[in-house]
């Protein structure tokens, strides 16, 4: 640092000046008189001393002194501080292992930090794993103990220096790190936004390229699969410093294991690939592992294993559709059904009834239409349909009374159930069984008269909220323009429709027109009308969210009686599918009343348990919720540990065993080393050597045994800051006039000692 001196000489009055000039003469010719005496040189410089303090007097001298601008180099130095920095590689095989963090430690030194302040650089140090930190210890690096950050955001961490660069003028930037990148798109980004930056980034790249693990690279596996589909689960297994030895990877569903299979992962650095195919015959959330097993001298075993989720679904829906005669309403749902991919739709017309029967006694087998399959479909197959839909159907004149109690019986076991009316169907009168009666809510013991009207629709306020009805909405949470039906039947309610949960949802001329119940563990929905049809082809309709009436109304229907998620009253989910070790669990539950409007003031009781847990384990967490006024609760739970957990809530007062108040909902917790699944440090160092080149830096590769240099680039100096400068009037302080006066005595003083005065 240097400190520059300026003086500086006011006005002065002419008399003042020509006195100080005699005085200066009169001192000079003193001085001349009396050196014989041997005064001269003492009194000489206590006169000359005393006339240039009269003189900056006079003058009026001003000192001004100024600091320049600060021109040393300042460097901010990086270290990745995540977990991978732990990992033991060496540069050749035959050299011992040795972790990272270990191989930076000895190479920068106090000795390099001297070198740089002596080459006129200072140093900010910084830290990096998933944030941007300042190291606050004495050594001259961070890795005063083993890093254990579970991640290194090496892009975040350049995006934060921006602000930095600016406001702390600085020249450069070194990253010292193994370089541990995900992906070609996140390596463009960093380049990017390290150029972004202005400066050169230099990197130290910490690893080497030999080392010895054996890990999971990925598994490639579908988030959805159908239930009774094998699904292809692809599990890709890398390994260095095990040349041509085989591995056994294992797939477990649980502690079980389902699969075996051997590897020989390639010796270049690529991937061994194998596959496992797994079939599941239940419909829900199952999570799956796969693990290999690696030598006990690996570098780690924290990348061995992989948990994943597969949501099993319901294959193809399989529905039953009978209908008394063909017409446009029939013809309308057989489209709809047929137009969707995933319905096998196995549908009939009934063209010859017991009437026909009467007349022409001809056997069925001598005609050309095919027999109605009575017995195979409503006794040996019933079970096998997901939904069957009675559409105009009169089961007494076509033969199918003595089913009935078989269709009871599957609906009561979980089926779902259709009745659309019509002049053949809820329009004759009924011998129905009493055990099928009892699942359904209009009473069909009497016949509902069929009428041909115009019928006006209008939504129940139950219907606003259920799922079946609720699309119909429009945004404003108004029933648009339907049109008018043109038919309807005048049903009845049944005498025990409160009992099975009936729900009018839709009314038309005064009567029921849609209608769901839930007997049992089924659920049945009766349209009293043979023109709904008119839903989707009417002149002046109104579309709703861009479908048609027709099409929102039977699609909510039968997510409705399929049991879809979203017609569930019970509901469980959390704001994540994954969650790193040490993060809140976000628990959300949902509750519907028997309208399906939010319910509130529920109860709730729910557990966490590890989802391959033994039966009679004891659950990691509990909890009790009351749902508020938008029937929705919220909890938090954490101290879970890695592996699959399995949240389930039951409304207060029921049983285990009573799926309809229990919802369940699998998340994983996943391990705190994740950018450990890969130990190569050969990919990182070349991301780093291209990193430092793309932004003018120097590379240091360690690993190859290269020596830090004893300074990096910086961008050119400049001066850094404003100048400090200070200004003193000297002729304005009382100082320098009794300096002046302490001169003129001594002088005095000195001539009397040597007898000149």
């Amino acid at each position: 640092m240097h400190l520059g001196l300026a003086f500086t000489f006011g006005e002065s009055s002419p008399w003042v000046q020509g006195a100080l000039l005699a005085a200066t003469v009169l001192s000079v010719y003193g001085l001349w008189r009396d050196r014989r005496h041997g005064a001269v040189a003492g009194s000489a410089m206590l006169r000359i001393a005393t006339l240039l303090v009269l003189a900056g007097i006079v003058t009026r001298v001003q000192v001004t002194m100024e600091r320049p601008p600060d021109r040393r180099a300042r460097l901010a130095v990086l270290f990745d501080t995540s977990a991978s920095m732990t990992l033991p590689d060496a540069p050749d095989a035959g050299d011992p292992l040795r972790p990272r963090y270990e191989r930076v430690r000895a190479t920068w030194t106090a000795e390099t930090v001297r070198a740089l302040s002596r080459a006129g650089i200072d140093l900010e140090v910084l830290t990096f794993d998933e944030e941007l930190g300042r190291h606050t210890g004495d050594a001259p690096t961070p890795y005063a103990t083993a890093p254990d950050g579970s991640g290194s955001d090496l892009l975040g961490a350049l995006s934060a220096m921006r602000d930095r660069v600016a406001a702390s003028h600085i020249g450069g930037i070194v990253v010292v790190s193994d370089g541990r990148v995900a992906g070609e798109d996140a390596a463009a980004a960093l380049v990017d936004t390290a150029r972004t930056l202005g400066v050169p980034v230099s990197t130290v790249a910490a690893g080497a390229p030999y080392a010895r693990d054996v890990w999971i690279a990925s598994v490639r596996a579908p988030p959805f699969a159908f239930a009774e589909n094998v699904v292809d689960i692809d599990v890709d297994v890398a390994a260095l410093g095990y040349p041509g030895r085989a591995f056994e990877v294992r797939l477990y569903q649980g502690d079980e294991i389902l699969e075996r299979r051997t590897v020989v992962p390639p010796t270049d650095g690529g991937y061994g690939r194998v596959r496992f195919d797994v079939a599941s015959d239940r419909v829900g959330s199952f999570a799956y592992t796969v693990e290999v097993e690696g030598p006990a001298d690996q570098a780690t075993r924290a990348n061995d294993r992989r948990t994943f989720v597969i949501e099993v679904l319901r294959d193809k829906v399989r529905i039953l559709h009978v209908a008394g005669r063909p017409d446009w309403d029939v013809r309308a749902l057989r489209l709809l059904l047929r137009r969707d991919p995933n319905v096998e739709l196995l549908s009939y017309y009934i063209l010859r009834d017991l009437d026909d029967i009467l007349r022409d006694p001809t056997p069925a087998d001598e005609l050309s239409l095919i027999p109605f399959p009575t017995d195979e479909l409503f006794s040996e197959e019933l079970g096998s349909f997901d939904l069957v839909v009675l559409q105009n159907f009169d089961y007494g004149r076509h033969q199918v009374g003595r089913y009935l109690p078989d269709i009871a019986r599957y609906v009561e076991e979980g089926g779902g159930l259709v009745l659309i009316g019509g002049d053949l169907g809820l329009g004759q009168p009924g011998q129905a069984d009493a055990s099928f009666a009892k699942v359904l809510p209009v009473d069909v013991r009497r016949a509902a008269p069929f009428e041909r009207r115009s019928v006006e629709i209008r939504i129940t306020p139950e219907g606003r909220t259920h799922p079946v009805t609720a699309g119909l909405l429009d945004a404003s949470g108004t029933l648009p323009n339907l049109g008018p039906l043109t038919d309807r039947n005048r049903v009845r309610l049944a005498p025990h429709a409160a009992a099975i949960g009936t729900r009018v949802l839709l009314e038309g001329a005064g009567t029921p027109l849609l209608l769901t119940a839930e007997p049992g563990k089924g659920r049945v929905v009766v349209l009293a009308t043979a023109s709904a049809w008119r839903l989707g082809f009417g002149p002046d309709l109104a579309f709703v969210g861009g479908m048609r009436p027709y099409d929102v109304l039977w699609l909510g229907a039968i997510r409705w009686l399929l049991r879809d998620e979203a017609s569930d009253r019970l509901g469980v989910e959390t704001d994540r599918p994954r969650y790193d070790v040490g993060d809140p669990v976000r628990v959300m539950v949902t509750t519907l009343g028997p309208d399906y409007a939010p319910e509130a003031g529920v109860a709730v009781r729910g557990t966490v348990r590890r989802a391959h847990g033994a039966t009679d384990e004891a659950p990691e967490a509990t909890f009790e919720l009351t749902t508020g006024p938008s029937g929705t609760a919220r909890t938090e739970i954490g101290g879970l540990p890695v592996g699959a957990h399995v949240v389930e809530v039951q409304r207060d007062g029921t049983g285990a065993e009573d799926t309809e108040d229990t919802a369940r909902h699998v998340f994983l917790v996943d391990p705190p080393r994740r950018e450990l699944s890969d130990v190569d440090a050969r990919e990182g160092t070349r991301f780093l050597a291209a990193l430092a080149e793309a932004t003018g830096g120097a590379f240091v590769d360690l690993g190859a045994g290269d020596d830090l240099p004893r300074t990096f680039p910086l961008r050119p100096r400049r001066a850094e800051g404003r100048a400090a400068r200070r200004t003193v009037s000297l002729w304005d302080h009382p100082l320098l006039v009794l300096l002046a006066l302490g001169l003129a005595v001594a002088d005095v003083h000195l001539r009397r000692r040597r007898g000149l005065a």
